[in-house]
């Protein structure tokens, strides 16, 4: 049995330093941002998101 990772959720206490390691260190791409979360493109139909929470 194939198992599938479709979406991820990440909570951050500092958005702007997620989205640093994810857009240069990680190099995935932004699909689209508000001022509480971020949601990045990685590429095969998959999705991340990132958004701010209380970790």
């Amino acid at each position: 049995m194939a198992v599938q990772l479709k979406n991820v959720v990440v909570f951050v206490r500092d958005l702007a330093a997620a989205k640093v390691f994810y857009l240069e260190r990680l190099k995935l791409p932004l699909a689209q941002e508000s001022q509480m979360m971020m949601e990045f493109f990685p590429g095969g139909g998959y999705h991340l998101r990132g958004g701010i929470g209380r970790a």
